[in-house]
């Protein structure tokens, strides 16, 4: 009884955690405004279900513009807060796309948080333009998510496959007699392969928002069922990348 009680407890934490944060409210409402499009979409046609879900989904959209209010912020202090861009060196790849991701991201929600603004203040005749601008700059930012993504793959695999050569030469230059400390390999492989998890994770979320963006970035977009499925899956991958989760401690 104690062990399900301290379940419970857990479990409610978590979601008032998550539900606190802006993020985690976005996340939320994404899902279930991309689940409403999926529902459009099977169920084509002007019935009483359908009707309900393009309301709901409407609500959820205003909802979640609302939520998008000076994110663009955000990123210009995470750019700015760090002294150069990164460009230069190895890993020049990566940090190129990392700033084609922010950039998308930057102009996204600036573009989007001036097209609420002319629907709410202004004559909002140009919010839908600049609307469907901000989309094609979110288009970008995904696009380049999922190719860093790649990239950062790319790399851990090398460094995994690093790590298992030196491992090997070391268990073979060792005496059987002579124990190995294999303690800073198993950490560093620990690492590893939660840097290989985040990266494929990565790659199904923006994968699957590729086709979101290129959906709705278009006057006439793709079909309800097809945006609203991978919609609802590049959610659910997003939903779990923000979920809390208490440290782990090793004894």
């Amino acid at each position: 009884m104690a062990e399900m009680k301290l379940m419970t407890i857990d479990s409610s934490e978590t979601w008032k955690i998550l539900l606190s944060q802006t993020e985690g409210r976005d996340k939320l409402y994404r899902t279930l405004q991309y689940a409403c499009k999926l529902v459009r979409g099977v169920d084509a046609g002007s019935s009483s279900l359908s009707k309900k879900s393009l309301a709901l989904e409407q609500i959820l959209g205003n909802a979640r513009q609302v939520l998008r209010l000076a994110k663009w912020v955000n990123i210009w202090s995470k750019r700015m807060g760090q002294r150069s861009f990164g460009l230069k060196g190895q890993n020049s790849i990566g940090a190129t796309l990392q700033l084609l991701n922010d950039l998308g991201n930057f102009l996204y929600f600036a573009f989007d948080n001036y097209a609420l603004i002319c629907k709410t203040i202004l004559d909002g005749r140009d919010a839908n333009a600049y609307q469907l601008r901000g989309k094609r700059f979110f288009l970008l930012a995904v696009i380049a998510g999922f190719l860093d993504s790649l990239w950062k793959l790319r790399n851990v695999r090398k460094q995994l496959s690093l790590v298992y050569e030196r491992e090997t030469s070391a268990r073979l230059e060792t005496s059987s007699s002579d124990k190995i400390d294999t303690g800073n390999t198993s950490h560093e492989l620990q690492t590893l392969h939660k840097q290989q998890q985040e990266a494929i994770l990565g790659i199904v979320r923006y994968g699957f928002d590729i086709v979101v963006g290129i959906s709705i970035s278009r006057k006439e977009q793709l079909s309800p069922t097809l945006t609203g499925f991978c919609g609802v899956i590049s959610s659910l991958v997003a939903w779990y990348q923000v979920w809390p989760r208490k440290p782990v401690t090793t004894v």
